[in-house]
């Protein structure tokens, strides 16, 4: 699952990604059952996840806690927040 695809809650990198689904899946009404759209669904959802962890650092930051980040072998960040 992705969260709403409302173009306005977006960065503008997300937002083509987005347009791009959307395209594909009106091109493609029956195909996107069957994984014709299957790569813009993918870049949508880890333009999102990028989105939130940028989110979830800004909050952190301001809030004042300490994060420390890890990064997996696929190359994404996974925060655990410890209170200072």
């Amino acid at each position: 699952m992705h969260p709403d695809l409302s173009l306005h809650l977006h960065t503008e990198e997300c937002q083509i990604f987005i347009k791009q689904l959307h395209n594909c899946h009106q091109e493609h009404r029956f195909g996107k059952y069957i994984g014709a759209c299957d790569k813009f669904h993918t870049l949508v959802s880890k333009c999102c996840q990028r989105e939130l962890q940028a989110k979830r650092k800004a909050s952190a930051e301001r809030s004042g806690r300490k994060t420390q980040t890890f990064t997996t072998k696929e190359g994404y960040e996974i925060g655990s927040h410890k209170t200072v």
